[in-house]
C-alpha cells in the first residue's frame, strides 16, 4: 500500500542559515546606528554618542528579529492553508 504522505526532501540546515542571516543583518545595521548617533538633533558628548549608537543598534536588531519572526509565521500559515490544513486560529470554535 502506497503512503498518501508526500516524500519530503532532506531538510537543509535552516537554523544555521538563519543564524548567518541574523548575524550579517546585525553587522550591516551597526554603521547605520552610528550614523543615527552622529545625526542627533541635540549635541551629545562623545561617550554618550557611543552609548546612543549601541542602543539604536540593539533596537534595529530587535526589529529585524521580530520582522523575521513575523514573516516566518505568515509563510507557515500560508503553507498550511495551501496544504488544506486548518490554521491555528481556526482550530477551536468560539
Amino acid at each position: 500500500m502506497k503512503s498518501s504522505r508526500p516524500v519530503l526532501p532532506p531538510p537543509d540546515d535552516v537554523l544555521a542559515n538563519r543564524r548567518r542571516l541574523v548575524f550579517s543583518l546585525a553587522l550591516l545595521s551597526l554603521p547605520l546606528a552610528f550614523q543615527f548617533a552622529e545625526a542627533a538633533i541635540v549635541p551629545v558628548p562623545e561617550a554618550m554618542r557611543i552609548v546612543l549608537a549601541f542602543s539604536v543598534w540593539a533596537t534595529l536588531v530587535v526589529l529585524e528579529l521580530s520582522a523575521g519572526a513575523l514573516v516566518w509565521a505568515l509563510c507557515r500559515a500560508l503553507r498550511r492553508l495551501r496544504q488544506g490544513g486548518m490554521p491555528a486560529w481556526r482550530a477551536y470554535p468560539r
